[in-house]
């Protein structure tokens, strides 16, 4: 890992940290912030640990801060979600898609929109958004495994053949990067195999 050649990089620290909890690896992201940044993680750790007051009251901080950002709309919603609150959740997320532009973080944006609907035991609409996360680019087979946030679909047949179709597609990827890149990623995530290969430098330096 780039850590491992500078410890002192901080935009690695962070990006560190960051893959943590896009991996929903919230309690690794909880000791990584506070062990390279000496700080708690920021409002995505509350809301992957479900801790809803809490990242209520933050989200709103964030909203009085930086009201235009659209991805403060998109956990505001969420933390509706994690409150049962799933016709209000589920409404705004038409005013997020009226309001949302094509951006780096688009993937994530719409991966939560799937949470959103999957929380509120809406399959068909969470299967959709899961589809158009793939399709720009998020395939984080592990995970979709184990997200708890879609739990309530798990059982359902769409999903289950949808989660199949990822692990092939996730397994196909392993093989084709170990054969490409001569890495070894048996045990890699998709972020850590996208680190490695963004920045040669890491290469052979997993976490």
């Amino acid at each position: 890992m780039a850590l491992a050649l500078d410890p002192n990089n901080d935009e690695a620290k962070r990006f560190y940290v960051n893959s943590l909890l896009i991996a929903g690896r919230a309690d690794e992201a909880l000791d990584a912030s506070y062990r390279f940044l000496n700080k708690e993680p920021d409002v995505r750790y509350l809301i992957e640990k479900r801790m809803v007051k809490e990242a209520e009251a933050r989200v709103t901080q964030e909203y009085q801060r930086n009201p235009d950002a659209i991805w403060i709309l998109v956990y505001q919603s969420l933390v509706k979600a994690l409150q049962g609150r799933h016709k209000e959740a589920q409404a705004a997320v038409a005013t997020i898609l009226s309001q949302e532009r094509r951006y780096r973080g688009y993937h994530h944006d719409t991966y939560n929109i799937a949470r959103i609907y999957a929380l509120g035991a809406k399959k068909t609409e969470a299967l959709h958004w899961l589809r158009v996360t793939v399709a720009e680019g998020f395939l984080h087979y592990p995970l979709l495994a184990r997200d708890p946030f879609l739990d309530p679909i798990r059982r359902d047949i769409e999903f289950t053949q949808f989660l199949e179709e990822m692990k092939r597609k996730w397994e196909g990827y392993q093989r084709e990067f170990t054969s490409r890149e001569g890495l070894d990623t048996t045990s890699a995530e998709p972020n850590t195999i996208r680190l490695i290969v963004a920045n040669p430098r890491s290469r052979g330096k997993e976490k």
